[in-house]
C-alpha cells in the first residue's frame, strides 16, 4: 500500500480517495473483517481525462496493543496498480 500510494504522489498532482459501503464484521476479540467499496482518481495538474480505479476491499484487522492493524487485505487488487 505503501509504495502503490508513493507512486500515486509522485505521478498525480490531485488524488482523491473515497470509502463507501464500509461495513464491519466481529470475528474474535481480536480481529473483524472490514468490507467497502474503494475508489482512488488521480488528476495531472487538474487535466482531463483523469485516471480512476474501483475496487471492492476485504480487510482482516486486527487489534493489537498498539491499536488496529490491517492483518490481511483479499480479493482486490488496487492496491498492486504501478502508476
Amino acid at each position: 500500500l505503501e509504495e502503490s500510494l508513493g507512486n500515486g504522489f509522485r505521478t498525480f498532482d490531485i488524488i482523491q480517495f473515497q470509502i463507501q459501503g464500509l461495513q464491519i464484521q466481529k470475528v474474535s476479540d481480536t480481529e473483524y473483517r472490514v468490507s467497502y467499496t474503494a475508489q482512488l482518481t488521480g488528476r495531472i495538474n487538474r487535466q482531463n481525462p483523469s485516471y480512476e480505479d474501483r475496487a471492492s476491499v476485504t480487510d482482516t484487522v486486527a487489534i493489537t496493543t498498539d491499536g488496529p492493524r490491517i492483518a490481511r487485505t483479499n480479493g482486490n487488487n488496487l492496491w498492486k496498480k504501478k502508476w
